[in-house]
């Protein structure tokens, strides 16, 4: 055991001892010169109001997303802008991103997603816990969008409680008890064996009884993104 310890001691010194230093100057130009190349969202000067679609808040027992995603995907399919959430609360289920959109949430409004699994389902190409996968719909999602952002001075509230999403990590004290739907009932490691023999992507399609919590938010193979200012929850 003293030989190992001395080897390893050894090898630290020598490797501590040849470490090329850093030149933080050029590692700072270096840095610059990236952020120059990183290619920023830009959206036309269009506004779109989810009132305008439907939207009302204070209404916890009629969720508004299908308000939102269709001022969406109309400011999408006219060339893009923003769509503003105002202030209020807003109950609502998943949201879908799309091309050239702003989705602003104003300063005083809030956003409350549904904790009702079955808004989630059926499952859309995610990942999870950087695994490749079929699960629930990410809270708000996109897959292969580009140019779009998630801008205010707003709250994006998923919701999660002991008594809602958290229990379903399989911890006693995230409230999860026996007998209730959590990842650690087998999900996750049937999610992890798929990784490990490189299942296909398509053939790892979890299930609400698997227990795998939907993400906040997940844009998934998308570019040029920008999310600024606002508060997650």
């Amino acid at each position: 055991m003293k030989k190992v310890i001395g080897i390893i001691s050894l090898l630290l010194s020598v490797t501590l001892a040849t470490a090329n230093p850093i030149d933080f100057d050029k590692a700072f130009k270096e840095s610059a010169n990236i952020e120059k190349q990183i290619k920023r969202t830009s959206f036309p000067d269009r506004t779109y109001l989810i009132t305008d679609f439907g939207a009302k808040p204070d209404t916890p027992d009629e969720p508004c997303h299908e308000a939102i995603n269709q001022a969406i995907v109309t400011c999408s399919l006219n060339g893009g802008g923003t769509v503003v959430v105002p202030k209020g609360t807003f109950h609502t289920g998943p949201v879908t991103l799309k091309s050239n959109v702003n989705f602003h949430v104003e300063e005083g409004a809030v956003l409350k997603f549904s904790t009702d699994q079955s808004f989630y389902f059926p499952a859309v190409i995610t990942r999870w816990e950087g695994l490749d996968c079929y699960n629930a719909r990410p809270l708000i999602y996109a897959y292969g969008e580009t140019n779009i952002a998630i801008t205010g001075k707003g709250t994006i509230d998923g919701q999660g409680s002991n008594e809602t999403w958290w229990s379903m990590c399989g911890a006693p004290r995230y409230g999860w008890k026996e007998g209730m739907v959590a990842q650690r009932n087998g999900g996750r490691e049937r999610l992890l064996m798929y990784g490990e023999t490189s299942t296909p992507i398509y053939k790892r399609i979890m299930k609400p009884e698997d227990g795998m919590r939907p993400q906040l938010i997940n844009l998934y193979s998308c570019n040029t993104v920008l999310i600024e200012d606002v508060t997650l929850l």
